[in-house]
C-alpha cells in the first residue's frame, strides 16, 4: 500500500500542504500511472490526514479511478480519542464505496516532547504503554480493521522547518541519537504483545460488552480455527471478575490467560476453565490480559 501523501492539513509540518482537489490529482495521477503500467499489486492508500481531513476523504470518494486502486483509506490520531476514526467509517458507509476499509495508520497515546530529539519523561507502563493500549482497542472497537502504531523505532526524519531531527516515539528505543548503535525495547514492546501475538491477519472482531466500569474489552474470532481471543485493560486499581457467556463460538474447554503490568511483562497465568460455554476470570488491577482459546 502505497501512501504518497502526509497530513496535508497540518500547516506543512509533516507533509505539503495543498487543496483537497490539489490531493485528488496527485492520487488519481498516481493510480493512473498503476493502471496503465499495470502495477497491480500496489494499491493506494490515505488521506493520512489530521484536523480538516473531511475535504481530502470525499476528493478521494469521487473519484473512480483512485477508488479502483484503493483497498483502505487511512487515517491518524493520537490520545484517548476515536471521533475521527468513527467519522471517517461513516463518510465510507454513506458513500459509494461503503465495502472500503480503514487502517489508523497512525495511532498512539500522546509522546510529549518527542518529536524533538527529546525522550518523553516517563515510558512505562502506567504513564504511556498501558494507556496507548487502551486507546488501540477502543479504536479496533469503532470498526477499524487495523492499526499501526506510531513509531516502529526511534529515527530520524524531518519535521518542522524541514530540519533533521530524532522521532522518540519508537516501541524500540535508541541509546544514543549522537551514536546510535544500540536498541532495545520499550514497555509498548510487551504491552502490545498481548494483541499481535494472538491476533492475526484474516481474525474477525466480534462484539463484546461488559457492565464493568474501568474496563476495555475487545474479542476477536479465527474463521480458520474457530479460536477465540479477548483482551481488555483494566484501569481500575482493584482485581476485577470478569464473568462471561461464548454464544455459538468455540467448544473450547480452557483459556490461556497472560497479563502485562507494571512489574510483570506477559505473565502468563493459570488457565480458566470453560463449563457450558461459560467462563470467570479474576483480572489484576492496573494491568492488560488476553484470553485466548484452547482447542
Amino acid at each position: 500500500m502505497l501512501s504518497p501523501i502526509n497530513e496535508t492539513t497540518c500547516g506543512g509540518n509533516e507533509g505539503t500542504v495543498m487543496t483537497p482537489v490539489q490531493l485528488g490529482t496527485v492520487f488519481s495521477s498516481i493510480a493512473t500511472h498503476l493502471i496503465n503500467d499495470k502495477i497491480d499489486s500496489v494499491t493506494l492508500i490515505g488521506p493520512d490526514d489530521c484536523d480538516g481531513w473531511a475535504p481530502n476523504l470525499h476528493a478521494m470518494l469521487s473519484s473512480p479511478t483512485i477508488m479502483s486502486k484503493l483497498i483502505f483509506f487511512g487515517c491518524h490520531d493520537y490520545g484517548d480519542r476515536t471521533a475521527k476514526g468513527t467519522a471517517h467509517l461513516q463518510a465510507i458507509k454513506n458513500s459509494a464505496y461503503p465495502g472500503k476499509e480503514l487502517i489508523m495508520t497512525e495511532a498512539n497515546a500522546v509522546c510529549h516532547g518527542c518529536d524533538g530529539g527529546q525522550y518523553n519523561g516517563d515510558y512505562g507502563f502506567d504513564a504511556y504503554a498501558g494507556p496507548a493500549y487502551k486507546f488501540i482497542l477502543q479504536h479496533l472497537n469503532t470498526g477499524v480493521s487495523g492499526i499501526q502504531i506510531w513509531e516502529g523505532y526511534d529515527s530520524r526524519y524531518h519535521h518542522p522547518n524541514r530540519t533533521l531531527t530524532w522521532s522518540m516515539w519508537g516501541i524500540f528505543a535508541v541509546n544514543d541519537t549522537l551514536h546510535p548503535d544500540v536498541y532495545t525495547h520499550r514497555a509498548h514492546y510487551e504491552v502490545f504483545k498481548q494483541l499481535y501475538n494472538f491476533v492475526k491477519p484474516g481474525f474477525k472482531r466480534i462484539d463484546i460488552s461488559t457492565t464493568l466500569s474501568k474496563i476495555t474489552l475487545s474479542a476477536f474470532y479465527d474463521p480458520a480455527t474457530g479460536s477465540v481471543v479477548i483482551t481488555g485493560k483494566n484501569d481500575s486499581d482493584k482485581p476485577q471478575a470478569i464473568k462471561a457467556l461464548l454464544k455459538d463460538l468455540s467448544t473450547a474447554s480452557s483459556l490461556s490467560y497472560y497479563y502485562t503490568d507494571a512489574v510483570n511483562n506477559f505473565k502468563k497465568g493459570p488457565d480458566v476453565k470453560i463449563n457450558n460455554h461459560g467462563f470467570s476470570s479474576l483480572i489484576p488491577p492496573s494491568c492488560v490480559f488476553t484470553l485466548v482459546s484452547n482447542r
